[in-house]
């Protein structure tokens, strides 16, 4: 987007958070950083969809491949960590394998800090099974 464009999103607070809803995370040149700040940061905040700084030196598909591909954790209000590793047509040991990677990556991170008390699965409509 450009000056314009964001220009025109102040005031009109339903679209703001239309537009941040439809993002998952969002890159900003310093110089517009205080005025996306301004005008997006009552949707984005709350989000924890803080604009990410993008400089001429920054390689910018490497960012986007490391925020596709990342996970953000809040702990804050409700201990618990949701994450995609995979969708039904995927192999059973390509889904294992996910998982051991995902839990390894939150145990490696996390140290004594953190504890798994519970492990589930679920499809997107489907039922929680419980791992035990």
């Amino acid at each position: 987007m450009n000056n314009s464009e964001i220009d025109n999103l102040a005031g009109n607070k339903k679209e703001g958070k239309k537009l941040v809803g439809n993002y998952d995370f969002f890159l900003s040149e310093p110089k517009m950083i205080k005025k996306v700040g301004q005008i997006l940061g009552f949707a984005m905040g709350p989000k924890g969809k803080s604009p990410q700084v993008i400089t001429p030196t920054t390689d910018v598909k490497k960012m986007i491949s490391e925020l596709k591909n990342s996970v953000n954790i809040y702990l804050k209000s409700r201990p618990e960590i949701s994450s995609k590793i995979g969708d039904e047509t995927m192999e059973s040991e390509i889904l294992a394998e996910n998982a051991h990677t995902f839990i390894s990556t939150f145990n490696q991170e996390l140290g004594e800090k953190g504890r798994i008390a519970n492990i589930c699965f679920k499809t997107t409509m489907g039922k929680t099974v419980k791992v035990k």
